[in-house]
Parts: C-alpha cells; structure tokens; sequence
C-alpha cells in the first residue's frame, strides 16, 4: 500500500514542478536589478509579484487558458 502511495506523490510531484515551470518560464523574464517578492496560486493562476527601482510589477499565467495574462 504504501509503496503504490509513494509513486502516486512521486508522480504528482513531478507533475506539479512541469506545471510550475510552464508558468515561470511563460512569464516574461526579470530584468536586471529585478526582484521577486511573492509568488502565489490562486484559483488555476500562477501569480509573480516582483519590485524593480522602487516599483511593483505583477504577471500572471492562467492554467486554464494556458496563457499569459497582461501583466498588471
């Protein structure tokens, strides 16, 4: 039982960091000096929230639509 259990989490895991991946690598890429200060997910959207010269920037991928939504 327990060793099914493992390579079920295993698989997920992996799943998981593929997702994960597809979201930060389609988010367009820190600029130099650029900061990330939170990463969340919330309802199937990945989102980045960075700080560069003293300003906010947040971009977000959509799982759903598996695209970029308009950096805010």
């Amino acid at each position: 039982w327990w060793r099914k259990m493992k390579n079920a989490l295993t698989a997920l895991f992996m799943v998981a960091r593929e997702l994960a991946d597809t979201a930060k690598s389609s988010l367009p890429e820190l600029r130099d000096g650029e900061k990330i200060q939170q990463e969340w997910l919330k309802d199937g959207i990945y989102c980045r929230e960075t700080i560069l010269n003293g300003k906010t920037f947040r971009a977000a991928y959509d799982f759903r639509q598996r695209a970029v939504i308009k950096s805010i």
